[in-house]
């Protein structure tokens, strides 16, 4: 794929404050707000009639309905609709583009004061093209398919990139996780807000992923503040039984979260 005429952002230096973000889903979940985690919204349906497919232009009625229920707190949103690709051709990155920005603007239109972002998109969440050589074919194609995608970066506030952990590779997680807000800032002068779960990855498997380990976990968050804006913080869901985990607040990996958040407050 040629790559599209794009402007080149320079690199942005972080954020003074680090933002980590509450997208998680545990039921009994105590509110994390008194941690430093902030409230965010994600939006994955509800904006198309039923029976409608959803590369179709959204329902503007629909669209506002969803957000007008929305808490009026100004939080960010993240748009996380899944179907399109930017990868296997041009057409491909085309469709997507345009289904992308109809959805953006639809939702700017509903509340142009929210700021809004998409999940995992900008740049494509590719994790084995995006630890290849930097000089490797693959890599330069994840490279075209994100220039498509940052055509986007004039319709949203923020990026939120995919970082969740497939293999326990710590290495590898974090050359993956580096090359992703290496292209997110290429591609954007947005702040970069970058989606992590403290379980690994269950890859389309109905049942539950096993939880990261606790000094895998930290490694994240603190890979996280050195290279981005902030985190999402997303898990909560058991897949075997198609509902939310109970909230554990011994778990390894909210000790750890906690840890880190009392150091962002300390200014360590």
């Amino acid at each position: 794929m040629a790559t599209a005429a794009l402007t080149r952002f320079p690199a942005v230096a972080q954020s003074t404050k680090f933002k980590v973000f509450n997208g998680l889903l545990y039921s009994e979940m105590p509110d994390l707000r008194h941690y430093g985690v902030s409230p965010v919204h994600v939006i994955d349906r509800g904006i198309w009639p039923e029976q409608t497919s959803h590369f179709e232009d959204p329902d503007p009625r629909l669209v506002a309905k969803k957000l007008h229920a929305l808490p009026d707190d100004g939080v960010p949103l993240v748009m996380d609709f899944e179907f399109y690709s930017f990868s296997q051709g041009l057409k491909n990155s085309l469709e997507a583009l345009e289904g992308l920005t109809t959805i953006a603007k639809s939702f700017k239109t509903a509340a142009p004061s929210r700021p809004i972002g998409f999940y995992g998109y900008m740049p494509v969440h590719d994790y084995f093209d995006a630890i290849k050589p930097k000089s490797s074919s693959e890599y330069r194609t994840w490279q075209d398919e994100n220039t498509m995608a940052g055509m986007l970066n004039r319709y949203v506030d923020f990026l939120a990139p995919s970082l969740y952990t497939f293999y326990n590779r710590p290495a590898d997680w974090q050359t993956y996780a580096r090359a992703q807000i290496s292209e997110a800032r290429r591609i954007s002068d947005k702040p970069v807000y970058a989606f992590i779960w403290p379980h690994f990855h269950n890859q389309g498997k109905k049942k539950q992923p096993s939880a990261i380990p606790a000094d895998f976990w930290r490694l994240q968050l603190e890979t996280m503040s050195e290279i981005a804006d902030g985190v999402i913080l997303w898990g909560g869901w058991n897949f075997g039984r198609q509902a939310s985990m109970k909230w554990n607040s011994q778990a390894s990996w909210w000790v750890q979260t906690k840890e880190f958040l009392a150091s962002l407050s300390a200014g360590v």
